[in-house]
């Protein structure tokens, strides 16, 4: 198996243990001794990107459906996503997605039948 090591050798052994203490056991229960050995670390995605695939403006392909943040797919990042883009992300197709809410509930909403229409366990949370 192929590893990348993680190089703690600039931290101090009691700073490591305050600040990492459950990782700090984790590599000592397979003999590994941060920080004076390299943590082998297997790479891996970060962070996936959710499956509702929206539009610019966080819409899903459900008319009046929104997804905004890990859940959504925007296609802006790929698969490299880090935390401060999903972050800014968030941030910026949540106003998007606000706006066009705000824009769709002045145009005609369905009537009444529609509604009584949706299935009794689909309208728990309506």
């Amino acid at each position: 198996m192929t590893f990348v090591y993680l190089d703690c050798s600039t931290i101090s052994e009691e700073e490591f243990h305050n600040h990492f203490p459950t990782i700090q056991q984790s590599c000592n229960s397979v003999g590994i001794n941060p920080p004076k050995d390299f943590i082998p670390v297997i790479p891996a995605a970060h962070y996936f990107c959710g499956g509702l695939e929206v539009n610019e403006q966080g819409e899903t392909g459900l008319k009046g459906l929104y997804a905004i943040g890990e859940c959504s797919h925007t296609g802006l990042h790929g698969a490299n996503r880090l935390a401060s883009n999903s972050l800014l992300e968030s941030l910026v197709f949540s106003h998007r997605a606000a706006l066009d809410s705000l824009k769709k509930l002045k145009e005609i909403l369905p009537n009444d039948s529609f509604y009584e229409a949706i299935p009794e366990c689909s309208r728990a949370s309506i």
